[in-house]
């Protein structure tokens, strides 16, 4: 009988199983980039915060933008004002028709450039395209630094589209295929448990 129970035990299967380091990251992160090269004046969220769509996340400096955007609008003005003068002269005066022609090309040019300027300002402010939680280091990491346009500043994730990422040393692995079991248990909270299932191993 002995023996019997000691070939039935070894026919038993033992699971094997082991601790990892785990955090859970975005499935399918937007990433959010430098809209143009300049440097970030301010961040206007905290990392890991819930945002609403459209909320502000941070800002590049605009003094330069801003410059030039003050310096078209009054070009603008001046086009104005010079095409109302030659519009009334146009009236009573056939030789004004052309110079009001000559005012409204003019007035249109401007128009475009004070245009584009204001349009380029506006993208200095990023927003979030959707709502989620932001995810970046420190703010005072970013605040200040030169980026380049399409440089990654943050990354916004989906709460409901979450992945578990686990790490586990090169002399603790153990076999693990796609489809096995994870069981987290988060640092803030030890004594609840969420299942989870292997996706993807990579080395």
């Amino acid at each position: 009988k002995l023996l019997l129970a000691m070939l039935l035990a070894a026919c038993v299967p033992v699971r094997l199983s082991v601790l990892a380091r785990a955090e859970v990251v975005p499935s399918d992160p937007l990433l959010l980039r430098a809209p143009m090269s300049g440097v970030i004046d301010s961040i206007a969220v905290e990392p890991n915060a819930r945002v609403a769509k459209g909320a502000l996340l941070f800002s590049l400096d605009a003094t330069q933008l801003a410059g030039q955007f003050a310096l078209a609008s009054r070009e603008r003005e001046t086009a104005q004002e010079g095409y109302r003068v030659s519009a009334q002269l146009a009236v009573t005066d056939d030789k004004g028709k052309l110079a009001m022609a000559q005012e409204r090309a003019r007035l249109e040019e401007k128009s475009i450039v004070a245009d584009y300027s204001g349009r380029e300002l506006r993208r200095l402010q990023v927003t979030a395209p959707a709502a989620g939680v932001v995810v970046f280091s420190d703010r005072n990491d970013w605040q200040g630094k030169a980026v380049a346009v399409g440089e990654k500043v943050m990354t916004l994730a989906d709460l409901a589209q979450v992945e578990l990422a686990a790490w586990l040393p090169a002399a603790e692995a153990i076999e693990v295929a796609p489809g096995a079991r994870i069981t987290l248990y988060p640092n803030g909270a030890p004594m609840l448990s969420h299942e989870a299932q292997v996706s993807r191993v990579a080395y």
